[in-house]
This record gives C-alpha cells, structure tokens and sequence, in this order.
C-alpha cells in the first residue's frame, strides 16, 4: 500500500459584498490558487456551507466597497484578519475592493496611468490586487502569525508595477514559513479526494 502526504485543503467562502465582475472574481480565485498551489489546496464556494470532512480549514471572505478603518487594515490597506489572541486568527479575511480601486487609481504602467489603459488591463489589475491581497491574508490564517517579512507572500507592502505582472515567484512563502504551516497526515494513495473548483 503506497502511503503519501497529501497537501492541506483550505475552503474560502466567498461573501461579496461589492460591485465585483464574475469573471474578477474568478481570476481572483485562479491567483490564489496558483500562488498557494505549493503549500495547499485552496478552493473557494459561493455563500457559507457546511465544511466537508476532506477540508482541513475553513475561512470566508468578505469583499467590501469601503476603504478599510486604520487599525484593522494590513500594511497596503487592501486587507484585514483580526486575531483573538496572539496565535489564534478569527476565521474571516476581509478585502476592500474600494482600497483595490483606489491604488488602480494611483497606479501606473508602461509610463501611463492604469486608468487610461483598456478596461481589460485595469480588469487584470483588480483580479492580481485582489487575489494577491486575499493570498496574503490566507497566509497570516494558516501561519497563525500577524507578522511580515523581507521577501514573498508575506512582504507588508506590493508594488503596483509587480501586481501588474503574472509571474508569481514574488509570491512565494520563504522555507522557514512553509515548514511552519499546518500539516496533513499521511494517507493511502488510493483514497486522495479528487480537487474541485467552485468558483
């Protein structure tokens, strides 16, 4: 009998409470996979559900149209977890789509404003904003930390040059981090569960 490690799987359920394209939402939800794909198996599902017995976490995320209040926004102010008690996160991330918009406003590429550029452009702008953003919060989740760090998916602050880009080795988490986070057990190779996308 072949015994192997499978990845931990989170579910995020999505409650989005701004003026959101479907379609964003969707390149959202493929950033964040892409980016946590070496850790962890993140799928994301449309309300609140019951969390099926092969998740190992359950989080929900709430996008908002309002800027977030100081004191519980993270560094770039795009997103927030509060924390209960020094290692143990509340289970809801918050992203403000208003503070995505805000920095699109403020952002430039190849030498001229985002919001001169073709709506496709600024689309892909707010699905990386968001989706990086929603990765960075996943992190403080499932690392049960507040802090950040000097380099990848933890840095306090991303430029608005890189979010525009689609390579996603910026986004990774050092090795230190990744030995930190929560493991599966081992299981029979036969009865790994099959992934599925949601949304």
């Amino acid at each position: 009998m072949l015994v192997v490690a499978l990845a931990l799987r989170v579910l995020v359920q999505v409650d989005c409470q701004a003026p959101v394209p479907e379609a964003t939402l969707a390149a959202m939800a493929s950033e964040v996979r892409r980016i946590w794909r070496p850790y962890a198996d993140v799928e994301f599902t449309p309300g609140r559900i019951v969390l099926p017995a092969d998740f190992d976490e359950s989080l929900r995320l709430v996008i908002i149209d309002q800027e977030l209040p100081r004191p519980r926004q993270d560094a770039m102010g795009l997103g927030s977890i509060e924390f209960v008690a020094p290692a143990r996160p509340a289970s809801t991330i918050v992203v403000s789509a208003a503070a995505a918009r805000s920095l699109a406003g403020r952002a430039s590429w190849a030498g001229r404003p985002l919001d001169t550029l073709p709506t496709v452009v600024r689309d892909r702008f707010m699905a990386h904003v968001l989706g990086r953003s929603v990765a960075h919060e996943i992190g403080h989740y499932l690392l049960r930390s507040t802090a950040h760090a000097e380099r990848g998916l933890m840095r306090p602050v991303f430029g608005a040059e890189e979010l525009m880009g689609d390579r996603l080795d910026r986004y990774q988490l050092p090795p230190a981090d990744a030995e930190r986070l929560p493991r599966r057990g081992p299981v029979r190779a036969d009865a790994a569960p099959a992934g599925k996308d949601h949304l």
